[in-house]
């Protein structure tokens, strides 16, 4: 008995001073990457990062389409001519990068963060006050919901997306992205779907992960301060579904009756109220006072207790690791994922942006992975990719997109119509993209209908607007009108004239699908397209003087029609909505 009090007495020491101390020491003044030296955080194994020399000995077709795995990840694109340079008379036949160190750029760049006033300035732009509230302005580039009620506004939806689709590469964006994509999981879910859940729980979430990552917090640290929250008490609603939870969740234990029922003894002095009075935490008055022994080995006697034991034991950091590379990963083999677990947790990751940049920045993800991609890396990463302007449409592509995305449920676009929904599941997005029929129609009925084949005007570029404003896009350009200041007029890119028939396909296709046409595709659609003999052709290209064939000269519509029906075949391949291997011959 004795050496049982002995046992048991140092235990709650160690669980309840110990590790507390070592959390808080760790979680002190964590700095900024601008501010102090970036902690050395190195992965071997199957989670090295993919090199430059690496990168380097791969074909300009293949590095474009690596470069854009990686940013359509964060839901970005890199357009084909800031990728390359193809300003000469076949450049797009011999592609030449534009960036000699495109991963370290990149890597850098998600490490500085933006100047306080260079962020505000974005902000307004996109129409929020600096503390995320909307400004409603004519001029935003965004229209939010009009809903301001803080329990069912969709606002801590769409807030998020404004800002990674318009923030620049920086460290803001990444914050943003890792914010928005932990809340999608299991582990950080607001699950709005719940009777017992609001907005309120979700605008917490975000704000609370959100400054924890900011801040350099450690994983442990934010996991044990969140364990205690309202919100997440609102999703496992009573003490012993609680300690049940977290053992599933952060460590990944499914067999845990007996050690949850002693686990919810612990925390039986917390208590969730009911839906009459509105979900709130409260103390129950009714502390427990006798230890519980838990998971074989550690004692507790309230939460405080249960909370510093899930955050100190051996498979928490495996657990978190293992949940957001599942999401990578999803069509692996268990082995492979299992692996590059292992090796990330090896590196001893301490933040959350250690474990993304391991994974981002993988030689395994970049090169190996393949899986269906999630609306947003797709519908984002296309529309950057296409030079998108968000203030040129009023329609689906314009400043309302974000409402068509999360809040009206008759848009094309609305992706809870494609299991897509944001911060909307209990058990958070599921690591494989939902492909049943309803939902995988949904999605390419929403790329093709009102990204490639329609809306045209929200990425072609031009002027619009009474001739006086304008902007480069896939196609297009803006120049002076002669004889009229002031007023703007289409024209084509330059570098769109000069190509030839193949090149402008070959275009097109990596503008959309990240890869050259082959040579059938090239052959059909260039048929498709001549000027035939025979009448059947589409009259878009022609044989030129230099018995060149290319686009038809001085009829700016027959880019626009060209476009048109090569997008409407991109759009019908099973691989543009893929993330594809480089490895395994994808690209």
């Amino acid at each position: 008995m004795f050496n049982k009090i002995i046992v048991q007495t140092v235990r709650r020491l160690f669980i309840a001073v110990w590790v507390p101390g070592a959390f808080l020491l760790a979680g002190c003044n964590p700095g900024t990457p601008d501010q102090e030296a970036v902690r050395s955080f190195v992965t071997t194994g199957n989670a090295t990062a993919l090199s430059a020399s690496e990168f380097n000995a791969l074909t300009p077709e293949q590095q474009y389409a690596v470069a854009n795995k990686l940013y359509a990840t964060f839901y970005r694109g890199i357009p084909v001519d800031e990728f390359f340079d193809i300003q000469a008379e076949g450049s797009m036949t011999n592609l030449v990068r534009r960036q000699p160190n495109f991963l370290a750029d990149t890597r850098q760049a998600l490490n500085r963060n933006l100047s306080p006033d260079a962020r505000l300035s974005l902000k307004q732009e996109i129409g929020l006050f600096s503390d995320d509230t909307p400004i409603y302005g004519d001029d935003d580039l965004f229209q939010f919901t009009t809903n301001r009620n803080a329990n069912t506004t969709t606002l801590p939806r769409q807030i998020p997306l404004a800002q990674i689709v318009e923030f620049p590469i920086s460290r803001d964006l990444y914050i943003e992205w890792m914010t928005y994509f932990l809340a999608n999981t299991i582990m950080f879910s607001p699950a709005l779907e719940m009777e017992s859940t609001d907005a309120k729980d979700a605008t917490f979430v975000y704000n609370f992960l959100r400054n924890n990552i900011r801040n350099g917090v450690t994983v442990q640290n934010t996991v044990r301060a969140f364990l205690g929250t309202q919100s997440r008490w609102r999703v496992s609603r009573s003490a012993e579904n609680h300690a049940l939870e977290a053992y599933e969740l952060y460590l990944g234990l499914f067999d845990t009756e007996e050690d949850s029922r002693k686990g919810g003894i612990a925390c039986r002095d917390w208590k969730l109220t009911s839906e009459s009075e509105q979900y709130q935490m409260m103390r129950s008055g009714e502390p427990n006072t006798e230890y519980q022994r838990i998971l074989d080995n550690y004692y507790v006697r309230d939460c405080a207790d249960l909370y510093n034991v899930i955050v100190s034991h051996p498979l928490f950091i495996p657990r978190v690791t293992e949940v957001i590379s599942n999401y990578f990963f999803a069509e692996m083999d268990a082995a492979t994922r299992q692996n590059f677990v292992r090796d990330v947790v090896a590196a001893n990751p301490q933040t959350f942006e250690d474990i993304f940049t391991a994974i981002l920045f993988s030689r395994e993800y970049l090169l190996n992975s393949e899986r269906p991609m999630w609306f947003e890396e797709n519908f984002f990463g296309t529309l950057h990719r296409l030079r998108w302007s968000v203030d040129r449409n009023q329609g689906n592509l314009g400043g309302r997109v974000l409402r068509e995305l999360t809040e009206y449920s008759w848009s094309p676009l609305y992706m809870r119509n494609m299991g897509n929904a944001t911060m909307e599941y209990k058990i958070g997005r599921t690591p494989n993209v939902p492909m049943d029929a309803m939902s995988f129609s949904s999605q390419t009925k929403a790329m093709r209908e009102q990204v490639l084949v329609n809306n045209q005007n929200g990425w072609r570029g031009g002027d619009y607007s009474n001739n006086t404003k304008g902007f480069r896009g896939l196609l297009y350009d803006t120049a002076a009108r002669e004889n009229t200041p002031g007023e703007l007029s289409t024209v084509r890119r330059p570098e769109v004239v000069q190509m030839t028939a193949a090149e402008f396909v070959d275009y097109l296709f990596m503008s959309s699908l990240r890869r050259r046409a082959t040579d059938d595709e090239q052959s059909a659609l260039i048929d498709l397209m001549r000027n035939e003999d025979d009448g059947d052709g589409l009259n878009l290209f022609y044989t030129n003087d230099l018995g060149v064939l290319t686009l038809r000269p001085n009829n700016n519509w027959v880019i626009n029609d060209a476009t048109q029906v090569v997008f409407d075949y991109v759009s019908r391949l099973p691989e543009f909505y893929y993330h594809r291997s480089v490895s395994a011959g994808g690209v």
